[in-house]
């Protein structure tokens, strides 16, 4: 309504504001020299210019969906870290499907730790890398799930649903998957349900409140996605669900805030 009247606008996005403050600050002052000098052409014109000729500089504006820029603006304050592929030296004398289960559940501990959380699918393939192969066919499978198995059973690991965690549970890191080598990793399914609730909880609570469309895009571009797809939007949306379930986040007004409950659960 605003520009219809020929108002001259300029955004600021909360987040940015509050943690930006000078920065911000120096466009703000931009943009009022910006307005004063297109108010000053428009009174010299004798008419105010129609809406499409106006000069688009004098208004700053930043599309959450769209603008690269301000993607990276908007979750700056939220602690992103690389993925790390697990890569350690085995001794590969022996296959391994040869190998002891005791011995194969140090290996697989091993990559859950560094990868912490981890998909079953992806410690598979991370095992078979560790001995220089290219697949894992059903016999290495088998046997580096089994050896999952037996470390759960041995307190090394934590099993929730298809993702394992070390046994000593700290923070779950929030981690860009953009230069990772394991396709696997950009898969939607892949991402573990705990790192998706971690990274909507930050979101929720650095931006003061914002939609779950909103969130789920963000959320994504956190984790190295390009895009969201429906499917990766329905996983994240999912674990919406989850949060609004456990009181980790609440919903007014079609937005999404922090909840009464603080801890983000780990399990499925």
């Amino acid at each position: 309504m605003l520009e219809d009247r020929d108002w001259i606008i300029h955004r600021i996005w909360n987040t940015d504001w509050f943690h930006r403050p000078e920065d911000q600050l120096r466009k703000v002052m931009a943009s009022v020299e910006e307005a004063k000098a297109v108010w000053a052409s428009r009174s010299a014109g004798g008419e105010q210019p129609r809406r499409e000729e106006q000069s688009t500089p004098t208004i700053e504006s930043i599309d959450r969906h769209d603008s690269e820029q301000g993607s990276d603006d908007s979750t700056e304050a939220v602690e992103v870290v690389p993925y790390v592929e697990a890569d350690f030296h085995v001794d590969t004398t022996h296959e391994i499907h040869e190998l002891d289960v005791t011995q194969l559940a140090t290996v697989v501990t091993a990559v859950v730790r560094i990868e912490d959380p981890v998909h079953q699918d992806e410690v598979v393939r991370r095992v078979a890398t560790l001995w220089g192969l290219k697949r894992a066919g059903k016999r290495i499978a088998g046997a580096v799930e089994q050896a999952l198995t037996e470390a759960v059973y041995r307190n090394q690991i934590v099993q929730h649903g298809l993702f394992f965690c070390p046994t000593s549970q700290s923070d779950v890191p929030i981690r860009n998957r953009e230069n990772v080598q394991s396709s696997n990793l950009r898969k939607p399914d892949y991402l573990p349900p705990a790192e998706i609730r971690q990274a909507l909880a930050a979101l929720v609570r650095v931006h003061l409140g914002m939609t779950s469309d909103e969130a789920a895009t963000e959320v994504a571009r956190l984790f190295g996605f390009r895009s969201t797809s429906a499917q990766i939007k329905q996983i994240i949306q999912d674990e919406v669900g989850f949060l609004l379930e456990q009181n980790i986040l609440e919903q007014r007004n079609g937005q999404l805030y922090v909840g009464e409950t603080v801890t983000v659960a780990r399990t499925s």
